[in-house]
């Protein structure tokens, strides 16, 4: 994962944990959290910024 990826993040949709809600964003920054762990900054299609453990985001579309 790298900065300009287009990224999903599968979120469970209210308090239903059958159910679950991508949300589409691109990832802003990187920052090492640990050893071997990352965390990226996305900015959201609805404008939203928020962090994420790499590890619970899917990368749709790498950036060249």
């Amino acid at each position: 994962m790298k900065v300009g990826d287009l990224v999903y993040y599968d979120a469970p949709a209210h308090d239903d944990m059958e159910a679950f809600s991508s949300a589409v964003g691109i990832v802003l920054k990187l920052s090492r959290t640990g050893h071997k762990t990352e965390s990226a900054q996305v900015l959201f299609t609805r404008g939203e910024i928020a962090w994420f453990d790499t590890q619970v985001l899917r990368v749709a579309h790498a950036s060249g």
